[in-house]
């Protein structure tokens, strides 16, 4: 919809449902990647040109749908015998705004504002006859984005340079997308047509996704999606005048990777300052982000449906799987902490640290059944539901701090299993089709793919960070070139100085550094496997319509959701008895 905030993904909501339940389709079937955890990992960035349209569902889903949330559908344009196009162009640049910095901030130290360098899109679209009455395409070629500043970040002096030292140019972060897209379509005979649809994108991230004040840029990684695509069939057949059967299948690799920025090496150090002076980053030098968020998402839909003019019934299913694989990959396996110039402290990583996850299958199996009867039409449903998600077994290379390391798969983490029924009515009031009194209710899934699966995989349950301290003695002033590595034994676990009387790095916070620990958040049996167990929630809606003169109507809803399956953690070290009460009153004044 344009505006200076880039694209970064969407949750859209309704009627209090969870955002990362909010689904995107193409053609009925999810591009979202991490095995759909809605908003979380979204990564496809569409051509709007190539829109034929774009449907929003909000509620009253019946049993298609696994989830109690917005669904929004984008149809593509298909080729026809005629040649057709479009073209779009946007641009908004940084003269074509008001400065509305008051002489107040700039008194308070703010000598600038966050500001539009640009926003631009690039959109032409064309389709049109391969073969007449048989083959056709439609595509397009989409770029755009938008470039920023934010108020009180400037760039960095030098990137090399061990503290940060500001300019007086303000950062520039940019965010843009480019996407060649193109569906064909194919009328193999007049029962049997075909679409392949094709979405081949890339996507730069130049904006920091922290507190952009509070960090350097040299601190912010840039992140590039690489590869990322869309490949999507489909198939249609209207075998007779009642019945239709239809098929599709969609793939999506995505990886939102963090690169370090131009300049910046990988032998320089993260750094960080909590009592830098107000108006100072932070955080600079390098990040602690860089590194690999791939995904790969497939799924598939299958559907029949029978219609006649007073009964319909539809019976089909659908099916995901998708895998995970994130790295950490800071510079040098080490972040240094400092007091103003002093050393104070340093972190050291279990590098390489690397978690793989797949998501098995999500899997929907649905039958839906629609009766007209007089003014009432009848619409109830049932739908099967199964998810299941396993650790991958790993096989983790030697670091700079730790030994090769083999970790078993764990499977049935989760394993979910649930019956969802849905029932809606409809009654035509007075019979004349103007007045309509609605309604529904129905159980519905979360979306889940790794919520389990990450928190019990054995590298999140290993030590993979410890602390030491890393100082000079009180009073002496520290001289040498914040390289830890050149002042202590880092691989040393105990208390040492390679230069006595100027630093000492003491022990490490925890002996077990590498290794796999009793997991602090374990899993009751109950939760993750077994029939109903799943998150969940109920929707019920009572809705009246009625139209007030031709195309204009007055609508009044009243929606009530309720959640199932919540679930909470339990220190089991103590017991409520392990506590004291009291009561603190609250002042009158």
């Amino acid at each position: 919809v344009g505006g200076s905030i880039p694209e970064t993904g969407m949750n859209l909501v309704v009627h209090g449902s969870r955002a990362s339940d909010s689904l995107v389709t193409v053609e009925g079937m999810p591009i979202i990647n991490d095995g759909g955890t809605g908003g979380l990992m979204y990564g496809n960035y569409l051509n709007n040109g190539l829109a034929q349209e774009i449907t929003f569902q909000t509620d009253s889903h019946n049993a298609e749908f696994e989830r109690a949330t917005v669904y929004s559908n984008f149809i593509p344009k298909e080729g026809s015998n005629t040649f057709r196009g479009s073209f779009f162009r946007r641009w908004a640049g940084e003269s074509w705004q008001s400065d509305n910095l008051s002489d107040q901030q700039k008194a308070q130290g703010l000598s600038t504002g966050n500001r539009i360098d640009r926003i631009w899109d690039i959109n032409p679209n064309v389709g049109g006859p391969i073969i007449r009455d048989r083959l056709w395409v439609y595509g397009g070629f989409r770029h755009w984005g938008t470039y920023n500043t934010v108020a009180g970040s400037f760039k960095d002096a030098d990137f090399s340079e061990i503290f940060y030292k500001p300019t007086t140019e303000q950062n520039l972060f940019p965010v843009w997308h480019e996407g060649i897209v193109a569906r064909f379509t194919v009328q193999a005979n007049q029962k049997n047509k075909f679409n392949l649809y094709t979405d081949w994108q890339y996507t730069y991230f130049g904006n920091c996704f922290v507190p952009t004040y509070l960090t350097a840029i040299s601190a912010c990684p840039e992140y590039k999606n690489i590869p990322q695509y869309i490949l999507q069939g489909s198939w249609s057949s209207p075998v007779t005048n009642k019945l239709l059967l239809e098929a599709g299948g969609t793939i999506t690799p995505q990886d939102f990777h963090g690169y370090r920025r131009p300049g910046v090496s990988e032998t320089q150090f993260a750094m960080s300052d909590p009592t830098a002076p107000a108006g100072m980053p932070t955080a600079w030098g390098s990040s602690l982000t860089y590194g690999a968020n791939r995904s790969d998402q497939v799924n598939y839909r299958a559907s029949a449906s029978y219609v006649t003019g007073s009964h319909s019934i539809k019976a089909g299913f659908t099916l995901m799987h998708a895998w995970g694989y994130n790295t950490q990959e800071p510079n040098n396996s080490v972040t240094l902490s400092v007091r103003g110039t002093q050393p104070f402290s340093l972190t050291q990583y279990a590098t390489p640290i690397q978690f793989h996850e797949t998501l098995r299958y999500n899997m929907g199996i649905f039958a839906q059944d629609q009766w007209r009867i007089n003014r009432f039409t009848v619409n109830y449903g049932v739908r099967l539901d199964f998810l299941n998600a396993r650790v991958d077994a790993q096989q983790i290379a030697a670091g700079p701090f730790t030994p090769a390391r083999n970790f078993d798969a764990v499977e049935n983490v989760p394993n979910w299993k649930d019956v969802d029924p849905r029932f809606g009515v409809s009654w035509d009031i007075f019979g004349d089709g103007k007045t309509a009194l609605k309604a529904s209710v129905g159980r519905y899934v979360v979306g889940a793919a790794y919520e389990i699966a990450r928190p019990v995989n054995p590298v999140q349950s290993s030590v993979n960070t410890v602390t030491r301290t890393w100082a000079p003695p009180a009073g002496v002033v520290y001289n040498g070139d914040y390289n830890p590595y050149n002042d202590c034994d880092l691989f040393n676990p105990n208390a040492n100085t390679k230069r006595p009387g100027q630093i000492q790095c003491g022990a490490i916070s925890n002996p077990a550094f590498g290794q796999v620990t009793a997991r602090t958040t374990n899993y009751d049996p109950a939760v993750i496997n077994g029939w109903h167990v799943r998150p969940d929630n109920w929707e019920g809606q009572v809705s009246l319509q009625r139209e007030i003169v031709p195309r204009v109507s007055a609508y009044a809803a009243y929606t009530r959701r309720w959640f199932g399956n919540l679930t909470a953690t339990r220190n089991q070290n103590v017991t409520n008895a392990d506590y004291t009460h009291y009561c603190i009153p609250i002042p009158v004044d």
